[in-house]
């Protein structure tokens, strides 16, 4: 911090003291900070400049101003130089109709009736937008063939009509017209095979390069057969348990677009084992739902083991398999 370049001794007008005052602050008049709440709070009398009615202001503001004033109406007519008792108004003439009347200056009226200045309002209109008038530029529209004019700045204005159309009808109605096959941008479909179901389908030329199915059934479906998963404890153990009763079965056997844990064709029985974490979360409970409800219009009965019940008490398990085949 640069130290400053001159100090003063000064009396405080608050309490007297003498204080140092530094180049940094050479407008400080009062000590401290407690001189200067107390010169607030403390309120002295003061007289109008104008009328010489009597007022209370805090002493700091009586120091300030030279002139004080009791009020807007004094300070008016002190700055003007007239009496109080005089009237500070204007003679006016109106254009319009030659009546004369009284106003103040600071009013800065024209016409002395509102309607008089509304019969003037076209005429100021015409002469203000005179000059905008001459730098229109002319155009024919491009959907009913009428010259219009429009301002040079609107052609790059957002969302306008970019000088092409003389209306918003005629806008909306080009719209109309070069929709579907008609529109100029419009860019032929690709056709392509789709790697499930062999149909062919048609895509964006955008999307083409990314796309290899017709729908999401097919792709679901292709994921469930080439989806290659790494088998759960929960699925080691039922898969045990299979084997030591002798049951036919098929793991991670695609239906549809679901994959099945397990699938006992022969009594059309699918075994899910559900794990506490994930199948807890309510979107994958929603599409553990939508999954019982499809396999069961395909003729499959659905038995669900949870993971607690898995590690706890598998006889219990097997018990449930015996019953549902």
């Amino acid at each position: 911090m640069r130290a400053p370049k001159f100090s003063e001794r000064r009396q405080c007008e608050q309490c007297g003291k003498d204080f140092t005052v530094f180049s940094n602050n050479r407008n400080q008049k009062l000590c401290s900070r407690a001189c200067r709440d107390e010169s607030m709070h403390n309120r002295v009398t003061v007289y109008c400049a104008s009328c010489g009615k009597a007022k209370e202001v805090p002493v700091g503001r009586a120091r300030q101003q030279e002139n004080h004033y009791c009020g807007r109406k004094c300070a008016s007519i002190a700055k003007l130089g007239v009496s109080p008792t005089n009237k500070i108004e204007n003679d006016i003439t109106c254009p319009v109709c030659g009546v004369v009347f009284h106003a103040p200056p600071c009013a800065k009226r024209v016409y002395c009736s509102k309607k008089c200045a509304d019969s003037m309002l076209p005429q100021l209109m015409r002469v203000r937008y005179a000059k905008r008038d001459d730098k229109r530029v002319h155009r024919v529209c491009q959907q009913c063939g009428k010259p219009f004019t429009i301002m040079p700045s609107a052609f790059n204005r957002p969302g306008y009509n970019m000088g092409k159309f003389c209306s918003r009808e005629c806008q909306v109605e080009r719209k109309r017209q070069i929709r579907g096959d008609a529109h100029p941008l419009k860019v032929p479909y690709v056709q392509l095979t789709c790697q499930w179901c062999g149909k062919t389908y048609e895509v964006k030329p955008s999307l083409a390069k990314d796309s290899k199915f017709c729908s999401r059934h097919c792709q679901g479906a292709w994921a469930a057969r080439n989806m290659n998963r790494k088998e759960t404890r929960i699925e080691a153990a039922i898969r045990s348990l299979l084997d030591q009763m002798g049951v036919s079965y098929i793991q991670e056997c695609p239906i549809d677009f679901y994959t099945c844990d397990f699938v006992i064709e022969s009594s059309r029985l699918v075994i899910e084992c559900d794990g506490t974490y994930w199948h807890g979360i309510a979107k994958v409970f929603r599409r553990d739902r939508r999954k019982d409800t499809f396999l069961a219009s395909r003729g499959y009965k659905v038995l669900r083991l949870s993971e607690s019940l898995i590690k706890s008490d598998l006889e219990q398990c097997r018990q449930q398999i015996l019953k549902s085949l």
